[in-house]
C-alpha cells in the first residue's frame, strides 16, 4: 500500500479500533482470520465485530509506521512494543491464510506485587528460588499473567 494512500486511509481505520483502548477494562484487541475483532474485557473474550482485511492491513503499517518497523511479503510476521508499552504482533498472508492478523496487549496501569499472586509463603519460596539464583519456568495461557508475574520477582 502507497504511503499516500496510507496516510489517507488509516485514521478512520485506526479510530475504529482504537475505541476499544479507550475502555481501561481492555487489555487486548485482535483481528483474527483477516476480520473477527475480538476483545478481552476483564478476563474474558468477545468477538465484537468485523472489519475488512483491507482496513486490518492498513492499521497494523500504520500502527508500525511510527516504530520505524514493516511487515510485507518479505517479513510477513511483526513484533513489537508500542510507544504505551503495549505489545504488538501482526502476520499477514502468505502466513496468515485467512487474511491479516492482529493483537495488541495492553498492560495494567497498577504495578501487581508478588503477595496478588499467591500466599506469604509460595511469595517467599519464589523470592528464594530467585536469590538463590534457581532456574524457574513459568508458563501458561495466554493473558494469565505470565510476563506480570516474571516482573513481580525480578
Amino acid at each position: 500500500m502507497s504511503r499516500a494512500v496510507l496516510t489517507r486511509v488509516a485514521p478512520q481505520v485506526h479510530s475504529r479500533l482504537d475505541e476499544f483502548f479507550r475502555d481501561e477494562d481492555i487489555r487486548e484487541v485482535m483481528v483474527n482470520a483477516g476480520s473477527q475483532v475480538w476483545i478481552e474485557r476483564n478476563g474474558e473474550l468477545t468477538q465484537v465485530g468485523t472489519i475488512h482485511p483491507d482496513d486490518t492491513r492498513a492499521f497494523i503499517e500504520r500502527t508500525l509506521l511510527p516504530l520505524g518497523r514493516r511487515i510485507d511479503i518479505t517479513s510477513p510476521v511483526v513484533d513489537a512494543r508500542l510507544s504505551d508499552g503495549s505489545r504488538l504482533c501482526a502476520v499477514i498472508p502468505p502466513i496468515a491464510v485467512d487474511g491479516p492478523c492482529v493483537a495488541i496487549r495492553r498492560f495494567a496501569a497498577k504495578q501487581m506485587q508478588l503477595e496478588d499472586f499467591a500466599p506469604p509463603e509460595i511469595a517467599a519460596l519464589l523470592q528464594q528460588l530467585i536469590y538463590d539464583r534457581r532456574n524457574i519456568l513459568v508458563s501458561g495461557a495466554a493473558s494469565a499473567g505470565k510476563t506480570t508475574l516474571l516482573k513481580c520477582i525480578m
